[in-house]
């Protein structure tokens, strides 16, 4: 089952081609997957084209939307999907709780001011590297099984690489956003993707 639909717009129009489009391809994902899949679809300029919330709502961006193709929707829905069916947004909770408390310890048995400072500061790196890592890893998962998912709903997964290589290209993005990004680089996730149509002969 597709689960319910919002859209954020003004007026109460009538569905667009692509907001058709995508109610029809989360239906078809929700029968592979047998999620229910409750989604919204928004006309906010400054959105991501795509995210999950730890409840497992899907938000797309309807300027993203009006400019993809039914296969790159497919994929983009099963990546989000693939997240919340992962936990991974209740995973990355239980880690950054963690590190919290472990940070709250070590501060407070750290000698002096100084000390103090110094500590907060040490596990405030660790944990960011940490976090990213995780995060990272969590975004190669949920691209490999967003290929399975598409597949089974009868889509191109050839076309998911094109997807990323065109939204994400294929440049360096600097060591200070290297360093700082929660998500692999365009040519990271390219490359795991092909690895794992590789493993499959597709």
């Amino acid at each position: 089952m597709s689960g319910s639909h919002q859209t954020e717009s003004s007026g109460s129009k009538p569905a667009s081609t692509s907001e058709e489009r995508t109610r029809q391809i989360i239906q078809k994902i929700g029968q592979v997957t047998g999620a229910q899949i409750d989604y919204k679809i928004t006309d906010d300029k400054g959105s991501p084209s795509a995210s999950v919330d730890k409840e497992g709502k899907v938000q797309l961006s309807k300027e993203y939307l009006e400019g993809a193709t039914d296969d790159d929707i497919a994929f983009t829905v099963a990546h989000e999907v693939a997240h919340h069916g992962n936990q991974h947004y209740k995973k990355s909770e239980v880690v950054i709780d963690e590190m919290a408390e472990k940070l709250k310890v070590a501060i407070k048995t750290a000698p002096g001011f100084i000390g103090k400072t110094v500590v907060a500061v040490a596990w405030s790196v660790t944990g960011l590297l940490k976090t990213r890592g995780l995060s990272r890893e969590q975004e190669l998962e949920a691209d490999g099984d967003a290929l399975d998912i598409m597949e089974r709903a009868g889509y191109d997964s050839r076309k998911a690489e094109e997807n990323l290589s065109t939204e994400l290209g294929h440049g360096s993005r600097g060591i200070i956003r290297e360093l700082l990004s929660t998500h692999p680089t365009g040519r990271e996730r390219v490359e795991n993707l092909r690895k794992k149509r590789g493993t499959r002969g597709v």
